[in-house]
């Protein structure tokens, strides 16, 4: 089986040496991101940053499945202005459930994208709710994912204006959680055999709506994952 958490960072393609580390972690000091821990057994925990120590960064949990242990192997998924980030490393842990992680360890960058992207051609659990200000309602399919955004076909046979900048709210439904109220933006259409391709941004997201949405990419992840052998 393929070991998913090592599929997703393989994927940051941008290395250590070609990257700014203090710029990096000055500006995510100075956000309020949510941080996605990545065990080896492809558990996925949601953190809010609390502090810097030194070289240790020391996170406050949001979503936590089960307890983590010393020195486990993990990799930590972040995103800021300059792009989508990974930090892989072990745990360090501290009292009252702060988990610590050294910042000079192993850092990349995805190199084309902001964010890190899931394809969910194959996956039934997802299903979506576009709103528009006319109370137009449509049911989409998802062609790919990210925490940032989405693509999907508009296949509807309505009579409705599909155009760049048009503003909306979204919803995203999942067997194991619900994502309400997304703001959401059409930033691009590309022509395809089935329909108008939409390219999405999600935008004005709370904490607590981008914590949701990294925590179900990296779900979808696992569930597109989980049935490829290799």
């Amino acid at each position: 089986m393929i070991n998913a958490s090592k599929n997703i960072f393989d994927k940051f393609d941008v290395v250590s040496s070609e990257i700014d580390r203090n710029a990096v972690f000055n500006e995510l000091a100075k956000g309020n991101a949510p941080i996605a821990v990545v065990t080896d057994d492809e558990q996925t925990f949601i953190f809010h940053l609390s502090r810097f120590q030194n070289n240790l960064l020391l996170m406050a949990p949001i979503e936590s499945p089960r307890a983590l242990k010393v020195n486990e192997n993990a990799f930590l998924l972040f995103s800021i202005s300059t792009g989508q980030y990974a930090l892989k490393g072990p745990l360090k842990l501290t009292r009252e459930g702060i988990v610590g992680f050294m910042t000079n360890t192993e850092l990349r960058r995805l190199q084309r994208r902001k964010d890190f992207r899931v394809h969910t051609v194959n996956t039934r659990t997802l299903t979506n709710e576009l709103i528009f200000s006319n109370e137009k309602v449509f049911k989409l399919e998802i062609v790919d994912i990210s925490a940032g955004g989405m693509a999907v076909i508009f296949k509807s046979k309505e009579d409705f204006e599909i155009k760049k900048g048009l503003e909306f709210l979204c919803n995203l439904s999942h067997p194991d959680r619900q994502i309400e109220g997304l703001q959401a933006i059409i930033r691009h259409i590309e022509t395809t055999p089935e329909g108008p391709c939409l390219g999405i941004q999600f935008v004005n997201l709370t904490r607590e709506q981008m914590s949701a949405m990294l925590a179900l990419t990296l779900q979808m992840h696992r569930e597109n994952t989980a049935k490829i052998d290799i």
